[in-house]
Order: structure tokens, then C-alpha cells, then sequence
């Protein structure tokens, strides 16, 4: 009876090993291995090990060993402040397909400085810099391309460095030609929606100056305020050849708003329908 309860307990023993490996699985040192297989296109964050570089100068290693050394001598990073931050996320990549070119793709706030390093075995790889105002391989997103041989690993860390953040980040890798073809879908978006408010601005300012009706003057200069500041979330200027042009995306936001306000006051009359809510705006 002692003998089958020991075979039993060992079969458990080796099944959960064995589920493990299949699995997102941490490796040693802190750096958790992810096959590639598995993601789908999926968000990392909760699979990658993040920690803090906030007040600490000294910049990523050239090589694994020593970056996991750097690593092992971090806080753990949770939170992102907002009104700024630093941090470090690594985690390896273990491409068990057959294809070669990768995107790791970091989205979701604007980041004034991200570089992404890649690590293969002992050796330093690369180092690719991105971020808002700089010359992103793709245009209007973030992130770098990967070359990942079928059985091969590598190391990736990502340094996230801003003074501003406007939400967490989060990271994905995908197939760099299904990736190329989204971000051109989203760029074509991006700018079509641009281009509305742009000609919906000009159109209600025409009207303006035939009628003399405040309400198209406050609503255009509203729709051109919040598609400036759009495209400057999105560093278009930039690409247009305009820099350090996000100190205007704050400024356009809140003249936004104002104008905002002053349509809503006209065109709902709400100085004759409700003057409290009039008074507040």
C-alpha cells in the first residue's frame, strides 16, 4: 500500500515538472522564459519580471551574466508613477516555431525613451532606441524588429525611462509581418481620423465667417484643439519634421476643453435652460 501511494505521489510529482515546462516558466536568476508558441498575440505583463531603476544612473550591462547580477540587486518594480518613472522588464524569449522575425511591441502611454536590449547566450546583441520624438522603425508606434532562429533563446530587456506616463505599459511580441500590417491598418486610421477633424474644423470656421454663429467658431476650435493634441500624442509633428512638440499636448488638451465648454453653453442654451450648470461651465 506504502509502495502505490509513493508511485502515485511521484506520477504527481513528474506531471506537474512536466506542466510546468509547458507553461510560462520561470528560469533561475529571476528572468522568466517564455515560449513563443504560446503568446497568440497576447499581452506579457503579467509574465515579465519588472524592477526599479528610479535614481540609478548606471546603465544596462553588455552581457547576460552580468545583468543578471544587476537584477538580482533591484526592488522589484509594481506600480508605474505617472509624473515619471524608470524601470527595467526582462524576460527571454524561447522560440520553439519556425519563424524568425519577431516585433516585441510596447504600447499603451507615451514614453519618452525606451531601449531594447538583446541578449544572446554571453554575447550583447543590440541595442535599439525608441520612444516619443525619436525615429521608430515603424512609424506612430513603439518598438523594435527580432531576429529569433527556430530553437533559439535570447534575453530581452527593456528599459523604460519618462518623465511623463499616461497609463501602464504594456508589451507584446508577434510576427513581425502580421505586426508591419496591423500598425499600417492603424496608421491609415490614425490619419483619416485626423484628417476629419481637420476638415471639420475648417468646414464649421467657413460657416463661421458667413454666419457670424458663435457655436461654429467654438466648435471648431475645439475639433482642431483635440485633433492637435492627437496628433501629438501620436508624434505626428515629429514625423512631419516639427520637434519637441509634445510641451503643445497638455495646452491644446485644455484649450480644448474650454472651447468645449463655450459650444456646450451655446448650443444647449444653458443660460436660459439650467444657469447653475451655465455658472459651472
Amino acid at each position: 500500500m506504502y509502495y502505490r501511494s509513493f508511485k502515485f505521489v511521484s506520477f504527481l510529482a513528474l506531471f506537474a515538472v512536466m506542466l510546468g515546462q509547458n507553461l510560462f516558466a520561470a528560469t533561475t536568476d529571476n528572468i522568466p522564459s517564455i515560449k513563443l508558441s504560446n503568446l497568440n498575440g497576447h499581452n506579457l505583463t503579467e509574465q515579465i519580471s519588472y524592477f526599479s531603476l528610479l535614481g540609478n544612473s548606471q546603465a544596462l550591462p553588455r552581457n547576460k551574466a552580468t545583468l543578471e547580477a544587476l537584477i538580482s540587486s533591484l526592488q522589484p518594480h509594481t506600480d508605474t508613477n505617472l509624473s515619471g518613472d524608470k524601470y527595467v522588464a526582462v524576460f527571454e524569449l524561447n522560440n520553439d516555431t519556425q519563424q524568425t522575425e519577431w516585433f516585441i511591441y510596447p504600447y499603451g502611454s507615451v514614453v519618452q525613451r525606451i531601449e531594447i536590449f538583446c541578449y544572446d547566450c554571453s554575447k550583447f546583441n543590440e541595442t535599439v532606441k525608441s520612444g516619443h520624438g525619436l525615429n521608430n522603425q515603424q512609424d506612430f508606434h513603439y518598438g523594435s524588429k527580432m531576429e529569433i532562429s527556430p530553437g533559439q533563446r535570447k534575453t530581452i530587456a527593456i528599459l523604460f525611462d519618462s518623465p511623463y506616463f499616461f497609463s501602464p505599459i504594456k508589451i507584446v511580441v508577434k510576427p513581425f509581418e502580421q505586426t508591419v500590417k496591423l500598425f499600417h491598418i492603424e496608421n491609415v486610421l490614425l490619419l483619416i481620423g485626423l484628417g476629419i477633424s481637420l476638415a471639420l474644423g475648417i468646414y464649421n470656421l467657413f460657416i463661421f465667417s458667413s454666419t457670424h454663429n458663435y457655436q461654429y467658431l467654438t466648435y471648431a476650435l475645439s475639433t482642431l484643439s483635440y485633433g492637435t493634441a492627437w496628433a501629438i500624442v501620436f508624434a505626428v509633428p515629429h514625423y512631419l519634421g516639427f520637434e519637441n512638440s509634445l510641451i503643445f499636448g497638455l495646452p491644446a488638451f485644455l484649450i480644448g476643453s474650454i472651447f468645449t465648454c463655450f459650444f456646450n453653453i451655446q448650443f444647449l442654451q444653458l443660460d436660459k435652460v439650467s444657469p447653475k450648470i451655465d455658472l459651472t461651465l
